[in-house]
């Protein structure tokens, strides 16, 4: 498994620990919150095309649809394709395959940009004051 694999499992890992610890009371949004997530936001103290991204997942994570969909429209497709992304990939492993071999929403060709393009539209609708 490359390095880029692992990380990406770590921190589906961590993102799915993290929403079960706030489901179950073990840890406070308030508390995950205080650390500073977005190096952008951090520097320019404008919001990133992904800010929200985060409390996204973590409420998908824990089940809470509406509540993701408003803090990013985009983190219950993310989450779905990461976890779809980590299945396949466990499954490839099982077989004897490369972990992202063969997965059929890699970002290569026409999907990266189209991704990004999907990404800015959203960023774009929520700068200009859209409600999404």
């Amino acid at each position: 498994m490359k390095v880029s694999d692992r990380l990406a499992a770590a921190a589906w890992l961590l993102v799915a620990g993290a929403a079960g610890a706030l489901s179950l009371g073990w840890v406070r949004l308030s508390a995950l919150e205080a650390v500073p997530l977005c190096a952008f936001r951090w520097l320019t103290s404008v919001p990133c095309p992904g800010c929200g991204m985060c409390h996204s997942l973590l409420a998908a994570f824990q089940g809470h649809w509406g509540e993701a969909f408003r803090c990013h429209p985009l983190g219950i497709p993310f989450a779905a394709v990461w976890t779809f992304w980590l299945a396949h990939g466990l499954w490839n492993r099982r077989i004897g395959r490369g972990f992202s071999e063969g997965f059929p929403l890699d970002l290569r060709g026409w999907k990266g940009p189209a991704a990004i393009a999907l990404v800015l539209a959203v960023y774009g609708l929520r700068a200009a004051g859209v409600r999404l």
